[in-house]
């Protein structure tokens, strides 16, 4: 398995004030972003392509951090769920990227 993906929409309601300018993705959690925790353990799992599916008012601000996924020895692919329909439709956006 060399292929993953990785849920990173919403909107962050319950973490407000703090994201009305930030993705809770990008929020700090000991010195480090809350995203980098799961991509941390998908490279650990040998994990080389990792599909992001994004949503949410700050969802820019995730590419600019991950951009191509070359810092965490990944390629990263981006896929945007323009309106909250669920994990399945969002699972469903990335077949392209994980099906050979």
């Amino acid at each position: 398995m060399k292929k993953a993906i990785l849920l990173s929409g919403g909107s962050g309601t319950r973490l407000a004030p703090f994201t009305s300018f930030m993705s809770k993705h990008l929020l700090p959690l000991n010195d480090k972003p809350i995203i980098d925790y799961p991509i941390n353990t998908l490279v650990k799992m040998g994990i080389e392509h990792l599909t992001v599916v994004l949503g949410g008012e700050h969802f820019d601000q995730v590419v600019l951090y991950l951009k191509d996924g070359a810092d965490f020895g990944l390629n990263i692919n981006y896929c945007y769920q323009g309106t909250p329909k669920g994990i399945a439709q969002a699972i469903d956006l990335c077949k392209p990227y994980v099906i050979d």
